[in-house]
């Protein structure tokens, strides 16, 4: 791997640019896994187990992910699945290569468990309930870095070092009904429920995570009317992402605060659809599509960056930029 690059911010005013991260550098990294899977006799008990070996130039040893799975069938097509495993993930070159970084940092650390039922209706549909818990440590962060209130007065600390201070978990639940046909009504509805919470070693905080996201849902459905015709719309809602900054919404503006991650963004939610039209000839297929979307133009906003602070009044200055609009898409596909 190689790579260069650069980063840089204002804070209060955007004519006085500041560097905020260089880097530059390159790395080999190899890997490779390892894994023994069996089964008993009519396929009612199958497992595996195995274990995936990384190795990175810039550290001097290399890190070990062990893995299990186990599966049973049960009477009445039900079947229960768990799965457990180690997981390593080595800081990114961007940051090994920073002067705010290196290797002197440890890799990212996690212990994810899964347990699932799933029971198949007829030959084409199944139900699914998945829990699961996963554990981390060692996790990057700048604990140090962001503006904060503390005991009523606005703090800039501007310690851009990356440090392991983080840890949390990551749990929650979903629930899956799937049909799967390549004729008439397919498609799926699920709904995620789930938490995520981290907090900071260095800094004695404990906040949500910037991905924590507490209600997911999700409808596809596609319907073949003809051989050559389909229709197809997608739905999906996300309650409010995490706005990662010491903040607070009052009365439509954006006020300095002593909680990390407390403010959320309102929760998205967009409809897509879509219609296939093939011609298919002897060695070659054409496809022509039309798509929607966002075909209700709803407004969904994310958060881009923290941009400054009025010291004296401790209102805070985001950019907050909208999503896609509705999108018309036509376009056509070839196939040889």
């Amino acid at each position: 791997m190689r790579g260069d690059g650069s980063s840089y911010v204002y804070f209060n005013d955007p004519r006085l640019i500041r560097v905020a991260d260089l880097h530059r550098g390159g790395a080999l990294r190899h890997g490779g896994y390892l894994e023994q899977a069996w089964q008993l006799p009519g396929g009612r008990l199958r497992g595996a187990v195995g274990a995936r070996f990384d190795a990175h130039e810039l550290y001097p040893s290399s890190a070990a992910s062990p893995r299990a799975s186990l599966a049973v069938q049960a009477p009445g097509g039900v079947e229960l699945q768990l799965a457990w495993g180690q997981y390593v993930q080595f800081p990114d070159l961007a940051i090994l290569t920073s002067p705010a970084g290196g290797a002197r940092l440890a890799p990212e650390r996690s212990n994810h468990f899964v347990a699932a039922l799933e029971k198949r209706i007829g030959g084409d549909a199944r139900a699914r309930l998945e829990a699961w818990n996963r554990d981390d440590r060692d996790l990057l962060a700048r604990p140090l870095f962001d503006p904060r209130l503390s005991a009523g007065r606005v703090i800039v600390p501007n310690d851009p070092r990356y440090q392991n201070s983080a840890r949390g978990y990551s749990r929650g639940a979903q629930i899956l009904l799937q049909r799967r046909s390549a004729n008439r009504l397919s498609g799926w509805i699920a709904y995620t429920l789930s938490w995520a919470r981290l907090r900071d070693n260095l800094e004695g905080s404990h906040y949500w995570a910037r991905y924590d996201q507490r209600h997911l849902a999700s409808v596809y459905l596609s319907y073949r009317l003809t051989p050559s015709l389909n229709l197809s719309g997608r739905w999906g809602y996300g309650s409010g992402e995490v706005i990662p900054a010491y903040v607070v919404r009052r009365d439509g503006l954006y006020f300095l605060d002593e909680r990390r991650n407390a403010q959320r963004l309102p929760a998205y939610q967009r409809a897509d659809v879509r219609a296939n039209k093939s011609f298919t000839y002897d060695r070659w297929k054409f496809t022509l599509y039309g798509e929607i979307i966002n075909i209700t133009n709803r407004r969904n906003i994310r958060f881009v960056s923290f941009d400054g602070v009025n010291t004296r009044t401790q209102r805070a200055s985001l950019t907050i930029d909208r999503v896609f609009p509705i999108v018309p898409v036509a376009g056509i596909t070839l196939e040889f």
